[in-house]
């Protein structure tokens, strides 16, 4: 806001600009205190505000980082994963850790990590520490699966095992 303040000449811009911004911080505001209100953490409420549109499906949730060898060497066999588990009705989630925007999203396009199921999140520090700690990621890469009822299932998983994990989903299918 404060470049905003200083670049934008023109008044009705600068006005519509403050405005705009409080709104944001309005919400961002009401969005803590439903949080604060509601006793779940802020990890827990991500949780809920990002898979809640995907109930119904499966979802493999996959925490990687732009730095970390596996998790590149895992994402070039995402087309294979894709291809492999096709059959089934199942959503990719991608949380990128610590990972700068545009070796981000080079590392989505290069690995053809596109899609109608798949959803790519890389959230500021606050709350992907928030998300991680929830799902309890202590090593990259880190997977997950979500039932269809949006829970967390209490699975070893690990993606680049495709028997293991085909075997895993077809029991919860």
């Amino acid at each position: 806001m404060e470049m905003a303040e200083e670049r934008i000449l023109l008044p009705i811009v600068k006005d519509g600009m403050r405005e705009l911004n409080q709104k944001y911080l309005d919400l961002e505001n009401k969005n803590q205190q439903s949080i604060q209100s509601s006793g779940m953490s802020l990890g827990e409420s991500l949780f809920h505000q990002f898979t809640e549109p995907y109930k119904g499906k499966i979802i493999l949730v996959d925490f990687w980082g732009t730095w970390c060898i596996p998790c590149m060497n895992a994402l070039a066999k995402s087309q294979e994963e894709y291809k492999r588990l096709s059959k089934y009705d199942i959503v990719y989630m991608y949380f990128a850790n610590n990972s700068p925007e545009a070796k981000w999203k080079d590392a989505i396009e290069q690995n053809q990590i596109k899609g109608n199921q798949v959803v790519h999140f890389n959230l500021e520090p606050t709350e992907q520490t928030a998300i991680e700690q929830y799902f309890q990621v202590n090593s990259f890469p880190s997977y997950f699966l979500i039932d269809k009822e949006g829970r967390l299932l209490p699975y070893k998983v690990d993606a680049r095992d495709l028997d293991a994990l085909e075997n895993l989903i077809q029991r919860i299918e």
